[in-house]
């Protein structure tokens, strides 16, 4: 599962969801979604502002998770 790094890189320069807003260009409440990572998609745009605004490779707000939910068991012989 991937999952985005925004607010942890945010938080390691001291910024809240506001100042993150405010520097990136990007809406506050596309902001507060990505925060909590409650998107599905992320416009190219959009995470280009991020990235630039946290002075950061793009690729660096992605990070992938083991989703061990949705791992189908083993089968038991």
């Amino acid at each position: 599962m991937v999952k985005l790094r925004v607010r942890e890189l945010a938080e390691l320069q001291g910024l809240n969801i506001q100042a993150l807003a405010n520097r990136s260009g990007v809406a506050y409440s596309t902001v507060l979604d990505l925060w909590h990572d409650r998107v599905q998609r992320i416009d190219k745009k959009t995470l280009g502002r991020i990235s630039k605004a946290l002075g950061v490779k793009p690729g660096e707000l992605l990070s992938e998770e083991d989703d061990e939910k949705n791992v189908a068991p083993a089968p038991a012989y």
